[in-house]
């Protein structure tokens, strides 16, 4: 029976069911390799974690804090109640289903520490990964009568997996991505099991795989796109590339019926479990979202192929054309042909089209590099090559996990092995930790705190991780141990995704800015991060090249004259200093909507990503956008701000600022503490904002006013 026979011979009543081509009668052996990929996915997890000395933030604490609110919910709510709570979380951007392996370990333990966390992902994530990738291996390059051979393709498979720098990656950083891989191979593994009968149960499988490859990873939607033009493409070939074989309108048929259930399946699990995320993908723009996040395409080949590691790519390349050219006849090609389509179409939406990068969009290459790598040794010789394909990976995880200065390896062979990560350590770590001392003595129980910076040095979401354990990491008797954790507002850090820095500003009692400024993106996709330095008088090349405007040093120093310069400052390891300034007076609202306008000025006019069209111009407005483009407008005197009848008397105007299209708004205050209400509209111009007037009438309790904006 030819391939493609085997491929449709589920489609008719009288086939018989053959025997899995990827699947064998297990023996001791296989056990004992399972303990030893366990044994060696968890010490070399282990030991590359007791190397960090680190503040962790953004993602790199985002998966061990979902995991303790799992855990939390689980354990105060009950079992019941903590599942729906799981299922809720695909409401968000981030969910929690990539907890459920995790949770029987970490509900014992009170929770996982992120040391624990990562030998989790290692032990329960990675080895499942490397046995479907062993099959995939299996199911290719083996015959159904040759059991031993089939082994041994399975455990070398695997065993590239378990040596791949892309399969750790993402673990060493705490990242959950290699679950959702596994589902994406197991995908194709049942896809490409030729033996199986491709019955119903098969189909939904696969339909399965993909929604949870998507699920517990939004870009893992990427793939299962990949996995659906391979497939159509395949089957084309299949239903066409044979005419003398049978009637092709027949093979139509099944060809469709599959896709057609493999896709029942695949939307069915998507809308069980996560309805809310099929309805953010077709609400969000993700792409305009994350516009600041491309690349160009040599950025894009250079972090690839360096974070592969060139020497793997180029092996990988070798062994995709060995494999094709040894296997000569149609069939056998045919049989290649699918992983290498999804393979291709992959790699192609990724540089082409999402062109991100980032450790954990390396799994999208894995199954290129395992196929690649087991094919080479088809040639003759094949055990010796497949040993120096171990050799060859065992140098790039030590290329990997070691840092630089401290590596073996010669310079000149470095270039060609995958990028070094070695585990993440500070050498300021102390100097940091007096700098957030320093931040809960200044900042009282009722302050708000800025920091501005966006990098992996300094950054909002750093110091709001590690506040609350400050103490922990306080010297016994320190007073700050003894001080409540800070309240920190949230800074903007990316143009495409954020907010203009003005309302979080205005609403902090200190500022904390790095100087020079600091960024993780190019500067030009980060001036929302550059804006808040320039209005304190940073003026490093970069700051002045992306914010300088005529109007730029006027604003600056009208903004300055509400603040205070503090004598404290740290030096973070690279030589940037950390200064901290002390507000002294409310920002007038006429310089408020001044430097709303600069802001727009050095933006082009052109909004950023996660800002309302209407502005807050004093931090006693409160903003939510509703439907229908209206804007839900809170004014509020915050009692615990209010300490003098001067201030108070300074908090109680309301302002605000337009600057989209809207021309309604519908203002809320309470009628205990009204409010008087000021409003400015900034024209396309970006000139001078003028104030508008402001209607007031009574409905209810509540205090309602309807801003008429004139045309523009």
């Amino acid at each position: 029976m030819s391939s493609e026979e085997g491929v449709f011979e589920g489609a008719t009543a009288t086939g018989t069911r053959l025997r899995s081509r990827s699947h064998f009668p297990p023996k001791w052996s296989d056990a004992v390799f399972v303990l030893l990929f366990v044994a060696v996915a968890f010490l070399f997890a282990r030991t590359y974690m007791s190397a960090e000395h680190f503040f962790y933030f953004w993602d790199f604490a985002a998966y061990t804090d979902l995991l303790a609110q799992a855990t939390a919910g689980i354990r105060d709510t009950g079992i019941r109640q903590g599942l729906l709570s799981i299922h809720a979380s695909t409401e968000g951007e981030y969910n929690q289903y990539f907890t459920l392996p995790l949770l029987p370990f970490a509900l014992p333990l009170g929770g996982l520490t992120r040391v624990r966390f990562v030998e989790a992902l290692a032990v329960l994530y990675v080895v499942p990964l490397c046995l479907v990738a062993g099959s995939i291996t299996a199911s290719l390059f083996s015959t159904a009568e040759d059991e031993r051979r089939k082994r041994a393709l399975f455990w070398l498979g695997a065993t590239f997996c378990l040596l791949l720098p892309a399969t750790w990656s993402a673990v060493l950083r705490a990242y959950p991505d290699v679950f959702a891989c596994f589902f994406a191979l197991l995908a194709v593994s049942l896809y490409c099991n030729r033996g199986m009968k491709f019955s119903l149960p098969r189909a939904i499988g696969i339909g399965a795989c993909l929604a949870a490859t998507m699920l517990l990873r939004r870009h893992f939607t990427y793939p299962a796109l990949a996995f659906y033009g391979a497939f159509v493409i395949h089957q084309a070939v299949l239903v066409w590339g044979d005419p003398e074989r049978s009637p092709w309108f027949g093979r139509f048929k099944v060809a469709v019926s599959r896709g057609l259930l493999v896709f029942g399946g695949h939307i069915s699990v998507l809308l069980i479990f996560g309805k809310p995320f099929v309805r953010n993908l077709f609400r969000n723009n993700y792409y305009e979202l994350y516009t600041s996040y491309l690349s160009p395409l040599p950025v894009l080949v250079q972090f690839f192929g360096g974070c592969l590691g060139w020497s793997i790519v180029a092996v990988a390349c070798l062994g995709w054309i060995t494999a094709f050219v040894i296997k000569k006849r149609p069939a056998q090609q045919t049989e290649l042909l699918f992983p290498f389509l999804f393979c291709v179409l992959l790699g192609g939406i990724w540089m082409f089209a999402v062109r991100q990068t980032g450790p954990h969009y390396l799994l999208h290459f894995l199954l290129f590099l395992i196929i690649g790598l087991t094919g080479l040794t088809l040639l003759p010789k094949g055990r010796v090559i497949a040993g120096a394909m171990v050799a060859l990976l065992g140098l790039n995880m030590l290329n990997l996990a070691l840092p630089p200065e401290r590596s073996p390896i010669p310079e000149v062979v470095r270039p060609f092995l995958a990028a070094p990560r070695p585990p993440l350590y500070r050498r300021d770590y102390a100097e940091m930790t007096r700098y957030m001392a320093t931040l809960r003595t200044l900042a009282a129980p009722d302050h708000s705190v800025f920091v501005g910076g966006s990098s992996e040095r300094i950054n909002n979401d750093l110091l709001s991780h590690t506040d609350p354990g400050l103490p922990g990491l306080l010297a016994p008797g320190s007073p700050a141990a003894t001080l409540p954790p800070v309240r920190f507002v949230g800074s903007p850090h990316v143009d495409s995704r954020d907010r203009y820095p003005l309302e979080p500003l205005l609403e902090s009692d200190i500022v904390s800015l790095p100087f020079p400024a600091e960024t993780h993106l190019a500067p030009k996709e980060q001036k929302v991060v550059l804006m808040s330095g320039r209005l304190f008088g940073e003026k490093s090349p970069v700051t002045i090249r992306e914010t300088d405007t005529p109007q730029a040093d006027t604003i600056a120093t009208l903004f300055q004259r509400d603040f205070v310069a503090l004598p404290q400052s740290f030096t973070m390891e690279n030589g940037t200093r950390l200064r901290l300034y002390r507000r002294v007076r409310p920002t007038p609202i006429l310089t408020a909507a001044r430097t709303l306008a600069w802001m727009r000025d050095v933006t082009d006019g052109k909004t950023p990503g996660g800002q309302n069209r209407w502005v807050g111009l004093t931090p006693s407005v409160h903003i939510e956008p509703e439907e229908d483009a209206r804007y839900h407008i809170t004014a509020y005197v915050p009692p615990s701000k209010a300490s003098s009848k001067a201030r108070q008397s300074e908090q109680a105007v309301a302002g605000f600022a337009y600057i989209g299209k809207s021309r309604t708004l519908r203002i809320i205050s309470s009628e205990a503490a009204p409010a008087r209400l000021q409003a400015f509209v900034s024209d396309a111009r970006r000139e001078m904002p003028q104030p508008v007037s402001i209607t007031i009438t009574t409905e209810g309790k509540n205090t309602v006013g309807v801003v008429k904006v004139p045309p523009l």
